[in-house]
């Protein structure tokens, strides 16, 4: 799958047309990963920054993935990157959820603070960020906008 995923991105890459003006500060590309014995794909969305001269090794990475899971529900998780510094965003239905997420996050800190010189995680309840997953990137002009079909 992984193998499937990444090239998949390489695919994406190469067909990408950098038709957007200079205020765009990412490129986005989407992915649909199918699971097995799952009825709901997994979405994936890669942010990747703009290369801006002068602005090398600044530049934050963002990925975005949404889980339909069987317990827990729908689950978004927003991650960026800069550097070593990691932040991770996950998004919940309900308070319950966000209190299982939330016993979890000091093992989540102490295996990420390993690779990481500073990990910010922490849970939100909030169905509309979830709701806006498919969304969101498609807010504002279309100027630049590509839709590539792999």
């Amino acid at each position: 799958t992984v193998d499937r995923l990444s090239g998949h991105v390489e695919q994406q890459q190469e067909r990408a047309v950098q038709r957007a003006g200079e205020s765009d500060l990412y490129q986005v590309f989407t992915h649909i990963v199918p699971v097995k014995e799952q009825h709901n794909p997994v979405r994936l969305k890669v942010y990747y920054p703009r290369k801006r001269a002068g602005a090398e090794g600044s530049a934050q990475h963002r990925i975005a993935l949404l889980l339909e899971m069987d317990r827990l529900g729908s689950v978004r998780a927003d991650i960026a990157m800069v550097s070593r510094l990691l932040s991770i965003r996950f998004f919940v239905q309900d308070q319950t959820i966000r209190d299982v997420f939330d016993q979890q996050l000091p093992a989540m800190d102490e295996a990420l603070s390993r690779a990481f010189d500073q990990v910010d995680i922490a849970t939100f309840v909030s169905k509309e960020k979830i709701a806006q997953f498919e969304s969101e990137d498609l807010l504002g002009p279309s100027v630049g906008r590509v839709d590539v079909k792999v």
